[in-house]
Protein backbone atom coordinates (compact mmCIF):
# COMPACT_ATOMS: atom_id res chain seq x y z
CA UNK A 1 0.00 0.00 0.00
CA UNK A 2 1.36 3.39 -0.98
CA UNK A 3 0.28 6.66 -0.49
CA UNK A 4 0.16 9.51 -3.42
CA UNK A 5 0.92 13.45 -3.26
CA UNK A 6 -0.42 15.08 -6.17
CA UNK A 7 -2.34 18.66 -7.52
CA UNK A 8 -5.71 18.50 -7.69
CA UNK A 9 -5.49 20.07 -11.25
CA UNK A 10 -3.12 17.11 -12.53
CA UNK A 11 -3.58 16.74 -15.92
CA UNK A 12 -3.23 13.98 -17.80
CA UNK A 13 -1.27 12.62 -20.98
CA UNK A 14 -1.13 9.63 -23.27
CA UNK A 15 2.17 8.02 -23.67
CA UNK A 16 3.87 5.38 -25.66
CA UNK A 17 5.59 2.96 -23.68
CA UNK A 18 7.34 -0.91 -23.83
CA UNK A 19 4.91 -3.49 -24.26
CA UNK A 20 5.99 -6.42 -21.81
CA UNK A 21 5.94 -8.47 -24.58
CA UNK A 22 8.79 -6.46 -26.03
CA UNK A 23 7.02 -6.97 -29.60
CA UNK A 24 9.15 -9.51 -30.46
CA UNK A 25 7.07 -12.31 -31.73
CA UNK A 26 5.13 -9.48 -32.71
CA UNK A 27 1.92 -11.57 -31.17
CA UNK A 28 -1.14 -10.00 -32.92
CA UNK A 29 -3.13 -11.66 -29.76
CA UNK A 30 -1.22 -9.36 -27.44
CA UNK A 31 -4.44 -7.65 -25.63
CA UNK A 32 -1.76 -4.72 -24.82
CA UNK A 33 -0.08 -4.23 -28.05
CA UNK A 34 -1.34 -5.86 -30.53
CA UNK A 35 2.07 -7.00 -31.87
CA UNK A 36 3.18 -3.50 -32.18
CA UNK A 37 5.30 -3.52 -29.11
CA UNK A 38 3.74 -0.42 -27.58
CA UNK A 39 0.79 0.28 -26.03
CA UNK A 40 -0.46 3.63 -25.06
CA UNK A 41 -0.44 5.05 -21.27
CA UNK A 42 -1.98 7.72 -19.02
CA UNK A 43 0.71 9.44 -17.22
CA UNK A 44 0.83 12.77 -15.54
CA UNK A 45 2.07 15.24 -17.77
CA UNK A 46 5.50 16.87 -16.69
CA UNK A 47 4.77 20.18 -15.58
CA UNK A 48 2.84 18.16 -13.23
CA UNK A 49 4.62 16.78 -9.56
CA UNK A 50 3.68 13.59 -7.97
CA UNK A 51 5.24 11.28 -5.55
CA UNK A 52 4.29 8.13 -3.74
CA UNK A 53 5.94 6.39 -0.41
CA UNK A 54 4.56 3.41 1.35
CA UNK A 55 2.38 3.91 4.22
CA UNK A 56 4.39 3.73 6.76
CA UNK A 57 6.76 6.23 5.62
CA UNK A 58 3.93 9.01 4.30
CA UNK A 59 2.52 8.70 7.90
CA UNK A 60 5.88 9.45 9.79
CA UNK A 61 6.14 12.58 6.81
CA UNK A 62 2.95 14.26 7.91
CA UNK A 63 3.69 13.58 11.32
CA UNK A 64 6.87 14.88 10.87
CA UNK A 65 5.26 18.15 8.83
CA UNK A 66 2.14 18.95 10.78
CA UNK A 67 2.20 16.70 14.59
CA UNK A 68 -0.99 17.89 15.64
CA UNK A 69 -3.22 16.48 12.70
CA UNK A 70 -4.69 13.15 12.71
CA UNK A 71 -4.15 11.07 9.23
CA UNK A 72 -5.31 7.70 10.87
CA UNK A 73 -7.22 7.17 7.22
CA UNK A 74 -3.95 9.15 5.34
CA UNK A 75 -5.59 11.02 2.85
CA UNK A 76 -6.82 14.21 2.60
CA UNK A 77 -6.58 17.17 1.14
CA UNK A 78 -4.48 20.97 1.78
CA UNK A 79 -5.78 24.75 0.30
CA UNK A 80 -3.37 27.42 -0.34
CA UNK A 81 -2.73 28.34 3.22
CA UNK A 82 -2.17 25.10 4.92
CA UNK A 83 0.54 24.62 1.73
CA UNK A 84 1.84 27.49 2.96
CA UNK A 85 2.08 26.49 6.23
CA UNK A 86 3.07 22.51 5.26
CA UNK A 87 6.27 24.32 3.27
CA UNK A 88 7.82 26.07 6.47
CA UNK A 89 7.47 22.79 8.08
CA UNK A 90 9.10 20.92 5.62
CA UNK A 91 11.93 23.21 5.29
CA UNK A 92 12.46 23.30 9.05
CA UNK A 93 12.25 19.35 8.76
CA UNK A 94 15.07 19.61 6.86
CA UNK A 95 17.32 21.64 8.50
CA UNK A 96 17.07 19.65 11.89
CA UNK A 97 19.77 18.28 13.20
CA UNK A 98 17.20 14.92 15.40
CA UNK A 99 15.21 14.61 12.18
CA UNK A 100 11.96 12.59 13.49
CA UNK A 101 11.80 10.96 9.75
CA UNK A 102 15.18 9.20 10.39
CA UNK A 103 14.52 5.32 11.20
CA UNK A 104 16.43 2.51 11.48
CA UNK A 105 15.72 -1.31 9.40
CA UNK A 106 13.69 -3.52 11.24
CA UNK A 107 13.04 -6.68 11.05
CA UNK A 108 10.32 -9.28 12.91
CA UNK A 109 10.49 -12.86 12.29
CA UNK A 110 10.17 -12.40 8.45
CA UNK A 111 8.93 -9.06 8.09
CA UNK A 112 11.31 -6.56 6.92
CA UNK A 113 11.00 -2.66 7.53
CA UNK A 114 13.53 -0.75 5.10
CA UNK A 115 14.29 2.47 7.63
CA UNK A 116 15.21 5.95 6.11
CA UNK A 117 18.46 7.40 6.17
CA UNK A 118 19.33 11.05 6.27
CA UNK A 119 19.48 11.21 1.98
CA UNK A 120 16.12 9.37 2.01
CA UNK A 121 14.38 11.60 4.36
CA UNK A 122 16.46 14.46 2.45
CA UNK A 123 14.63 13.04 -0.65
CA UNK A 124 11.13 12.78 0.32
CA UNK A 125 11.50 16.34 1.91
CA UNK A 126 12.68 17.46 -1.58
CA UNK A 127 9.65 15.46 -3.69
CA UNK A 128 6.97 17.16 -1.02
CA UNK A 129 8.09 20.76 -1.48
CA UNK A 130 8.10 19.62 -5.52
CA UNK A 131 4.58 18.97 -5.21
CA UNK A 132 3.80 21.75 -3.29
CA UNK A 133 5.16 24.56 -5.69
CA UNK A 134 3.17 22.84 -8.13
CA UNK A 135 0.07 23.32 -6.20
CA UNK A 136 1.03 26.96 -5.73
CA UNK A 137 1.89 27.50 -9.24
CA UNK A 138 -1.53 25.99 -10.76
CA UNK A 139 -3.24 27.50 -7.37
CA UNK A 140 -5.02 24.66 -6.48
CA UNK A 141 -5.52 21.60 -3.58
CA UNK A 142 -2.54 18.97 -2.26
CA UNK A 143 -4.56 15.74 -2.50
CA UNK A 144 -3.02 12.73 -1.15
CA UNK A 145 -4.45 9.37 -0.74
Amino acid sequence: MSVTFYPEAIQYIKQEVPCFCDGEDQDQDCYDCNGTGYYLEEAPSPEFAIFNISNLNAALLLRSIIPEISYEDLCGSWDQSMQDRVTKNVLKLMNKQNNPLLREDEQVDNFYTRGIDKERAMQYCQLMLEVLHCCKKHNCNLIFN
